[in-house]
């Protein structure tokens, strides 16, 4: 039994515990066999910067005009720079050529036809069933590797094959994301139309309780005299209905806590219509494949932290240089040199090489070539726009001076930062990296640590 249809559903804010079994004994749950739902019902909107590792699956499709929330059919998730997980149900008909992925957004009309990358390989569980319950799973392999930013672009972590017989625990609480169907769907309901106008374009997820545990201490549901357990299935619901992943969302993240990190639990698989009371979703318990992921792969290592410096690799990129004209900026006088005086130099900095979401700080490389001044010299101030000038400057020069310095500054919200130049200079700015978390501003102004002075 699995899902025809697509599932997706994540919460802003990723969080699991151990919630005990009460509300398992009551549901009674099962979906009639060729209705496979897959959507987040219930839900609420969230950005991938909240589930980075979400990707979206989608068909073919390389005309200029291709529209990514029409081609989406099924989400995955990231599990390294170039492997992905999805339902073995979502490609179980296709080839390579016919799927195509796309990662770090959180709506399907952002997605354009750079964005959509290729497949190489698909590799389903060798057991997989496409009448049975079990074994809905598959990897994906890209053609080229992507790059995990950290922040909107991330592998998630695995579990290990020996905690299929404990992790996740009956009761747990999971968030499931994607773009699927968004309204209720009857366990009566087959025809695929019913959707139709309720596809989500932008990211959602909805959190879900387990009812069933990792060794079935309680019936994931019962059709007719069959009882499903859970072995390799994770039942995950809610007891009065609402809360579900549903057609659109299949082979999409079931995600919780183990030892504190973000987990894959589960793959978006099948079910009995969409967020009905007594029935609860099913998924694929991705410990219980652990091994042969890692036979297919060759091993998964664990994601690399999220929070810390990421370097802007092979090399920093130009944002700004007056000389040619690299860049958009104000204050422009005379001869695309900054000056005259005192200028303001605003530049967007997020949203090319530093992702648009999640970022504190960035890194950057700022050079004044060639400085003009009086008998007073000349400095370069560097803050995120729409904030206070710092009393203090990041680089001074003088006269035909070229004087370079690295600069860590927050950004705005809007992803800018503004230079503050007096004198008259060519400016040029790199970007070499950005800080995704733990970069914390000593606001309202840096605080000296040392002065020979005193």
């Amino acid at each position: 039994m699995s899902r025809i249809f697509s599932i997706a559903v994540v919460t802003s804010v990723v969080s699991v515990s151990s919630a005990g079994a009460a509300t398992s004994a009551s549901i009674d749950s099962g979906r009639e066999d060729g209705l496979v739902s897959t959507l987040i019902d219930g839900g609420s909107e969230v950005s991938i910067s909240d589930v980075p590792w979400q990707a979206a699956l989608l068909h073919t499709n390389r005309s200029e005009d291709a529209d990514a929330f029409l081609d989406q059919f099924c989400g995955a998730s990231i599990i390294s720079d170039e492997w992905l997980v999805t339902a073995a149900h979502c490609v179980d008909d296709k080839g390579p050529s016919e799927v195509e992925i796309a990662v770090g957004k959180s709506r399907l009309d952002d997605i354009t036809l750079t964005d959509r990358r290729q497949i190489s390989d698909i590799r389903i569980f060798p057991e997989w069933d496409s009448g049975g319950e079990t074994g809905d799973i598959a990897l994906l392999r890209l053609r080229e590797k992507m790059t995990l930013n950290g922040v909107t672009v991330r592998a998630i972590h695995l579990p290990s094959a020996a905690e299929s017989n404990y992790w996740p625990p009956l009761g747990a609480s999971y968030t499931v994301s994607g773009w699927g169907c968004t309204i209720p769907v009857d366990i009566d309901e087959h025809d695929p139309s019913t959707c139709q106008e309720s596809y989500a374009n932008r990211l959602r997820s909805v959190g879900v309780v387990d009812v069933s545990g990792p060794m079935g201490q309680e019936p994931c549901g019962v059709i007719g005299s069959i009882a499903f357990m859970s072995d390799q299935i994770i039942c995950a619901g809610a007891t009065g209905g609402g809360n579900d992943s549903c057609q659109g969302d299949s082979g999409g993240p079931l995600v919780a806590l183990l030892n504190n990190e973000v987990t894959l639990a589960g793959v978006v698989s099948s079910g009995f219509g969409c967020a009905q009371a007594g029935y609860p979703g099913f998924y694929t318990r991705v410990s219980a494949f652990r091994s042969w992921i890692d036979e297919v792969t060759g091993g998964i290592p664990s994601p690399q932290a999220s929070s810390g410096f990421v370097s802007v690799v092979p090399e920093p990129v130009r944002l700004l240089d007056t000389r040619s004209g690299v860049g958009g900026w104000l204050g422009r006088q005379g001869s695309l040199a900054v000056g005259g005086g005192a200028s303001l130099v605003e530049l967007q900095v997020a949203g090319g090489v530093v992702p648009s979401e999640g970022v504190s700080g960035v890194a950057l490389n700022v050079t004044v070539v060639d400085g003009e001044v009086n008998q007073y010299g000349g400095f370069v101030s560097v803050f995120p726009c729409g904030g206070a000038l710092p009393k203090t400057s990041n680089l001074n020069f003088g006269f035909g001076d070229t004087v370079a310095n690295s600069v860590v500054t927050p950004l705005s919200g809007d992803g800018k930062v503004c230079l503050y130049v007096y004198g008259t200079a060519h400016l040029l700015v790199d970007v070499s990296g950005y800080f995704v978390s733990g970069f914390v501003s000593v606001v309202p102004e840096p605080v000296r640590l040392l002065d020979t002075r005193s």
